[in-house]
């Protein structure tokens, strides 16, 4: 995928872990196999959408705004 190839290029000290496991429900539930296992320990991985939404909000500035605005 080019989204996935320009952000690994982006984010050059990155690690990627890539986890065929489902929609978000599945993803998110503390039965599924690859957030259960032990080694891996990632109950509290985000999704891209969370990390995106914590993005945006982070450059919301009162500034910004009023230019959007106008």
């Amino acid at each position: 995928d080019a989204l996935i190839k320009k952000a690994v290029a982006s984010l050059p000290g990155a690690v990627l872990i890539e986890s065929h496991a489902g929609d978000r429900q599945t993803w998110r539930s503390n039965l599924n196999f690859y957030r259960a296992h032990p080694a891996l320990q990632t109950y509290a991985v985000p999704t891209l959408y969370e990390i995106g939404k914590k993005l945006v909000e982070s450059e919301i500035t009162e500034q910004s705004l009023a230019v959007f605005i106008q």
